[in-house]
Formats: C-alpha cells, structure tokens, sequence
C-alpha cells in the first residue's frame, strides 16, 4: 500500500497493491490525486524514503510549486557544478557526530536534475533484525538550515499510522482479507474511524484530558491510540462525545 499524508498523520489517499515497490509514475497519480483534495496555496512538502527519490517525482513536485525532502541510493552521483567531477553519495565525509550538507547540486548521471541541496547523516537502518545501511541520504528543495532534519523526521508519523493499524492498534493482518474489494471497504472504514480517533486524541491533548487515558509525564501512546481507548471507554459508559466539527478549535 501506498499512503499519501498530511499533518498528524491522517491517510488522504491510497493504493492497494498485492506486492512490491511502487514506481514514479504511480507516485505521481497518487500525488495528482492528493493535490485536488489540499487547499490551494498551502505550503507543502511532500517526504519519502528512497522509493521517492526519483528525478521525476523530484521534477513534478518542484513544476507544481511544492517543496520534497526525498531519499536517495547510496550509488547516486552529485555534482557541485556543470565541471565538476561527479561523485556517489556514498562518498560523503559522514561520520556519528558529523553530517554533511551540500548546496546547489545536480544529481544521477542520467538526468543532472537540480539544483537541489543535498543532506546526509549517520542512522543505522536495521530489517529484520539485520543492519541494513548506516548513513541516510536526503535530497531538497528547502534550503540548508539547522532545523532542516526536524522537518524531515515528520515522515517518521508514517510509520507510526502503520503501528497503529498492525501491531499496536487494529491488527489489520488478522483479517487474512485477501479480496481487493473488501479489503479497500475494510480500509475506508477504519481509515473514516482513524481520522475520528486521531482527532479525538488531540483533542484530548488540547484540552488537557490526555491523563485520563495515557498517565505519563510525556505523552507515550499515538494521538489514535489516546483517542481510540477514550472513545471504547465514552461508549461503554454511555457518555457524549464532542462533535468533530469542534476538535480542532
């Protein structure tokens, strides 16, 4: 599945696949696809793993006025200018403690596309309890700036949203829906009821009731998981929930 997101994570549009990674010209119709729904002249700025990264994800993007913070492949070559000596991203001075930026560059040697600004930093990457990189590679439109990798770990809700709906939330997986019909009404449903309970969630927060539900000094569960346990409690106990329309005054 592919999940275009927005603000706390809530899912906007989808894909439903058997298998396999995505490609730029999928990626492109599910953004074509999000930009009807955004209102018009909001700042946006669209995060991806390498699975994004490519020269035309990055090229349509930028001709739509959005900004990207998008993974790239250790293999991909840079250049600092049109005679500079193209190097692989692999070959940045990345160590623990040190990152490395580089500004107003040109990448892959097929297309030269840019200019972009270009990040990288040391954080393993582990699958399947196996260590599978340690340096992350990132390509932008925004300029370098010390925040930059704040904005960037935005993309991290994702992963959460995918936590909430397996492991720590709806367990999806047991459902062994295998119908694509059903299993994207399943989907629209529970996405409907996500959206409710993530809204309660920070409503919650908001109007300091989130210690009713997550006692801790910080808050340690997702905004669906606080509002999803409020809401099975409010119905169990018969008690009025606030209307949708106000959770984010």
């Amino acid at each position: 599945m592919t999940y275009i997101t927005v603000r706390d994570t809530l899912p906007l549009v989808w894909h439903l696949r058997s298998t396999g990674m995505t490609g730029a010209a999928l990626q492109i119709a599910l953004l074509t696809r999000c930009q009807a729904i955004l209102p018009p002249h909001r700042h946006v700025i669209v995060h991806g793993d390498n699975e994004f990264g490519s020269v035309a994800v990055m090229h349509w993007v930028r001709a739509h006025g959005w900004d990207f913070i998008l993974g790239q492949a250790a293999k991909n070559y840079y250049r600092s200018g049109l005679s500079a000596t193209p190097r692989q991203l692999c070959e940045l001075p990345v160590t623990l403690s040190r990152p490395a930026y580089r500004r107003a560059v040109h990448l892959t040697k097929r297309h030269w596309f840019g200019p972009v600004n270009l990040f990288a930093f040391f954080q393993p990457t582990y699958h399947r309890n196996r260590r599978k990189k340690d340096v992350r590679y990132y390509a932008t439109s925004l300029p370098i700036a010390p925040t930059l990798r704040r904005v960037g770990q935005r993309r991290w809700g994702i992963e959460c949203y995918f936590k909430d709906f397996k492991s720590a939330g709806w367990q999806l997986p047991m459902s062994h829906m295998r119908h694509g019909k059903r299993l994207e009404a399943l989907l629209i449903i529970l996405n409907l009821v996500y959206t409710w309970a993530t809204c309660l969630g920070r409503w919650l927060c908001k109007t300091y009731q989130r210690a009713c539900v997550d006692g801790h000094l910080s808050r340690q569960l997702s905004l669906f998981c606080i509002g999803w346990d409020w809401l099975v409690h409010a119905i169990r106990s018969d008690s009025l929930c606030p209307k949708l329309s106000t959770l984010y005054l």
